[in-house]
């Protein structure tokens, strides 16, 4: 769950997460989606699944319409990897995320 704090026109679009590996340059899709009403005590939320498909750190940037709302690092370890290859990648491919391969 996705939840942002601002003013009414800093909140107004679409949420657009991209994620960018410590060791990497190149960014992947994450999630998108509209943003609903308040929710606990935050001005807008989204709900999201996401699944990141290698260990290490990640920077997850959060973009409302086209401005940059906010950057969240996550450490992802090694043993969860096998979660997010058995039971997510047909949701991945169904989005036409291939490229995280």
């Amino acid at each position: 769950m996705w939840h942002f704090w601002g003013e009414e026109q800093e909140l107004e679009g679409e949420l657009k997460v991209v994620a960018t590996h410590e060791n990497e340059d190149e960014e992947i899709f994450v999630t998108s989606g509209g943003l609903g009403g308040a929710n606990n005590g935050a001005d807008k939320h989204a709900p999201s699944n996401m699944a990141l498909p290698k260990s290490g750190i990640w920077k997850l940037d959060a973009y409302i319409g086209e401005s940059l709302f906010g950057s969240v690092y996550v450490k992802v370890h090694e043993k969860y990897l096998y979660l997010f290859e058995t039971c997510c990648s047909h949701t991945i491919k169904n989005r036409d995320m291939e490229n995280l391969w």
